[in-house]
């Protein structure tokens, strides 16, 4: 059974990720792939429960207890994701471990070294064939994030915040490696921009 690829979509609130997750899990469907989405915190089961504690703005849970939180639906998902892959089955991570150092490390001040072996150990074998970064000005990710309202804790935060968390995710890209990809466009461009590196990968595949 050959080994099913992982893509990583990352980036902070409000760049699109998840949409831009979706429309390529759609996309490589068509292409006759099995593939699925892995979201980060979780949206099932106990997972599920993880992402209520860590985003519900009246817990007030705080950056060691979040980052605990999110290891431990992030050891779940990449439990579940490893045996899809090992079923020959393609993978594509809506957010990822990059996520919490940025947040929890360079946006929340925590020990980043600390930060990194925690959520390395939870990501169990993680090694993405490709990592995209998407990132897009403050004053856009903040637009969007009122336009479609009902913010979580993490979103109702001010630009001070998200702008931490950009730089946070440019920084991670020397030790993480990954691509950065403009966000600021139309979910249609941004789409051809991810496509255009997801191709090789598909062409690629037995």
């Amino acid at each position: 059974m050959v080994r099913g690829k992982h893509i990583v979509i990352e980036g902070g609130d409000g760049t699109g990720k998840s949409t831009q997750a979706e429309i390529l899990r759609d996309r490589l469907r068509g292409a006759g792939l099995v593939v699925d989405l892995y979201p980060e915190p979780g949206k099932e089961g106990a997972e599920a429960v993880f992402r209520r504690l860590m985003t519900d703005p009246e817990l007030n849970t705080d950056a060691i207890e979040d980052l605990l939180i999110v290891n431990a639906s992030r050891a779940m998902t990449a439990r579940r994701r490893e045996a899809a892959q090992a079923a020959g089955e393609w993978a594509i991570s809506d957010r990822s471990l990059i996520s919490s150092v940025a947040m929890q490390g360079h946006a929340e001040g925590l020990d980043l070294d600390a930060v990194r072996s925690v959520s390395e150990l939870a990501a169990r074998h993680w090694n993405p064939e490709l990592t995209l970064i998407l990132s897009a000005p403050v004053d856009v990710i903040k637009a969007r994030m009122a336009e479609r309202g009902q913010e979580d804790k993490f979103e109702q935060r001010g630009p001070e915040y998200h702008q931490a968390i950009i730089d946070g995710y440019e920084a991670e890209r020397a030790y993480f490696g990954g691509i950065a990809v403009d966000a600021s466009g139309t979910v249609a461009e941004v789409h051809e921009v991810i496509w255009e590196h997801v191709e090789p990968l598909v062409d690629a595949a037995p």
